[in-house]
């Protein structure tokens, strides 16, 4: 029996074994080649991470937030109008500490000059913020306010409130102690 051997067989068995995939296709790359050139795109992304890094984190591009002080108690009370008066209660020691102001909704509250039982504001005044630099308005102790926002501070809270007066619309931050949640008896 003669054996038949087609011509692609033969030419399988007479070529030399050069790489894993060489009897598969002779045109695709070798292997060692594939790495090689992975090894190559991993490198130059490994470098342009390293610059990207370095131009990043290094100061020259990098502008740091300036540290703003914390205002002390005295500086605030400089910048205060004279017209406004020490508060019975303990005050916010700094200003830049307080909260957020949120929504309140809008409730009605009434606005009293009442701390710890005693009348120590008869007209209570209304301020243009928790650190009440300004006089905004004023309201008649027993007024009924709209309250549209509250700030939780450290120390003293404050709403902020508007209400329709003779004098007009009054609006501005009460102090939390000025400020009940049920009418005055």
């Amino acid at each position: 029996m003669a054996s038949s051997i087609s011509a692609l067989d033969y030419q399988r068995e007479q070529r030399p074994t050069k790489g894993l995939y060489s009897f598969l296709a002779p045109s695709l790359p070798k292997v060692h080649v594939v790495v090689a050139l992975i090894r190559r795109q991993a490198a130059r992304l490994c470098i342009g991470v390293a610059l990207a890094l370095t131009t990043a984190c290094s100061g020259a591009t990098l502008s740091l937030p300036t540290q703003v002080p914390a205002t002390p108690p005295a500086e605030v009370a400089l910048q205060r109008d004279a017209a406004v008066p020490d508060l019975p209660f303990p005050d916010n020691p700094d200003p830049n500490a307080c909260g957020i102001p949120a929504l309140y909704g809008g409730g009605t509250a009434w606005a009293t000059g009442v701390y710890q039982g005693q009348m120590v504001e008869p007209t209570v005044l209304l301020y243009d913020s928790h650190e009440r630099l300004h006089i905004t308005g004023a309201v008649p102790n027993g007024t009924p306010v709209q309250v549209q926002l509250y700030q939780a501070n450290p120390v003293l809270d404050f709403y902020y409130v508007q209400s329709d007066t003779l004098n007009g619309s009054q609006k501005g931050w009460v102090p939390a102690p000025f400020l009940q949640f049920s009418p005055p008896s």
